[in-house]
């Protein structure tokens, strides 16, 4: 990811894009995350259109994978198309609680924007959950946001009935798998250099000078989590520089250039989400 730096930042900044994307933080998760799923075997399956869809029709660029795109509107599927024209689009415009209607093959990874109502959401969540590839991961948006209470709900019914395993929440989407996966994305992370270097960097610039919480804020649920406050953020910078080769820091510090840019959602917003108040 440090160096292969992603277009969709490119295009963000210069206002190419036709809506904004998720937080700066939650957009390079996004689409880490989506690079480490397609080592794997599967497809691409977004319900609902907005910014971050720039981002799976990047990765089904890069990555020469089908993305089943669903969204009742078709010219929300059709705007992504100039900035990724090589896509591999299965368009779907339909309501997603139809999507059993249609033929798809196994996703592995999942991206769940569509109607804010608790059932649908579940059922979204729930036809992701059943049509995933082994080791597929499901990327939840609006989880923990004020506005949409019924996204978290929805997400913690399914949490609670064993359907779904939390790996990481950020500022306003959560990631989960199965649980039969869960060891295996939590050994990953916890063992993927550029990951480490990724959740320490966004650490820095958002959780312990935002939140004054831990750097880990972004990977919970793991081992080693461990309280850092604001005062360490220079010993926080100290370690990525010690994890990062001389052109990696140089191409993080290039993508830090596009994290204050006004066309990224910033966290928290009025009246929605305030980061961690919904974790224990």
């Amino acid at each position: 990811m440090l160096l292969n730096k992603p277009l969709f930042l490119k295009y963000a900044t210069k206002n190419k894009l036709f809506t904004p994307l998720k937080s700066f933080s939650d957009s390079l998760l996004f689409y880490y995350i989506g690079t480490l799923a397609l080592e794997n075997d599967g497809d691409l399956l977004e319900i609902g259109c907005g910014g971050s869809t720039y981002v799976l029709y990047e990765l089904s660029e890069k990555f020469d994978r089908t993305i089943t795109v669903c969204d009742v509107q078709d010219h929300f599927i059709d705007t992504h198309l100039p900035a990724f024209p090589s896509a591999k689009l299965n368009p779907i415009v339909d309501s997603s609680i139809n999507l059993n209607d249609y033929k798809l093959g196994e996703t592995i990874y999942s991206h769940v924007d569509g109607d804010k109502n608790y059932n649908i959401t579940k059922k979204d969540l729930e036809f992701c959950i059943n049509n995933m590839a082994e080791y597929g991961i499901i990327c939840q948006d609006d989880y923990g946001n004020n506005k949409w209470p019924s996204i978290t709900q929805a997400v913690l019914s399914l949490v609670t009935e064993n359907k779904l395993k939390i790996i990481i929440v950020g500022d306003s989407s959560i990631w989960l798998t199965k649980p039969e996966y869960y060891g295996y994305w939590m050994n990953l992370l916890s063992t993927d250099r550029e990951f480490e270097i990724l959740k320490t960097y966004i650490g820095m610039q958002e959780s312990s000078i935002v939140l004054e919480c831990s750097p880990n804020y972004y990977f919970i649920n793991t081992l080693n989590y461990a309280p850092a406050w604001s005062q360490q953020i220079n010993q926080n910078y100290e370690y990525i520089k010690s994890l990062c080769t001389e052109d990696e820091l140089k191409i993080l510090n290039e993508i830090h250039e596009y994290s204050d840019h006004p066309y990224y959602l910033r966290m928290p917003y009025p009246g929605q989400s305030i980061p961690g108040h919904w974790l224990s």
